[in-house]
């Protein structure tokens, strides 16, 4: 088993060691990732087309492949537009993080929450249970 290598990125692909496989994760700002001889795993999260916020965690390698039958797996939690800023709201209040009210351009919401959730391998369980614990509408799906 190689070297585990722990790397934050904004805008490129994660490789997974001696396979040829990868992911393409250019439109989104991940909060961190991993990746080693037989494991790769991102979370991060981007904006999609209808301006609804994306929080997207991906995983491949050997264990994913013995667990789910495919060689990788993807979740992903869509917080719609109008709920964006009390998802923020109550993401600065869980981590005091100051609250910079009226967050509303994508490139400031995603800095935003790169600043709170940066590192965070957990950061999907972490915005799901904020989610849950606020009422606030999310829609979870996988790939």
């Amino acid at each position: 088993m190689g070297e585990n290598h722990r790397s934050l990125h904004h805008g490129r692909s994660l490789k997974l060691a001696g396979t040829g496989l990868n992911i393409d994760t250019s439109d989104r700002r991940d909060f961190y990732t991993e990746n080693s001889e037989d494991y790769a795993y991102s979370v991060g999260a981007k904006f999609n087309e209808k301006g609804r916020l994306v929080i997207v965690d991906w995983a491949m390698g050997s264990i994913i492949e013995k667990t789910y039958i495919d060689s990788d797996i993807e979740h992903f939690l869509t917080i719609e537009k109008k709920d964006i800023q009390e998802f923020l709201y109550q993401c600065c209040k869980k981590y005091g993080h100051d609250w910079p009210s009226k967050t509303k351009e994508q490139e400031d919401i995603l800095n935003l929450l790169m600043s709170i959730f940066k590192g965070s391998k957990n950061a999907m369980l972490s915005i799901k249970g904020i989610l849950k614990n606020n009422d606030i509408p999310y829609r979870f799906d996988h790939w």
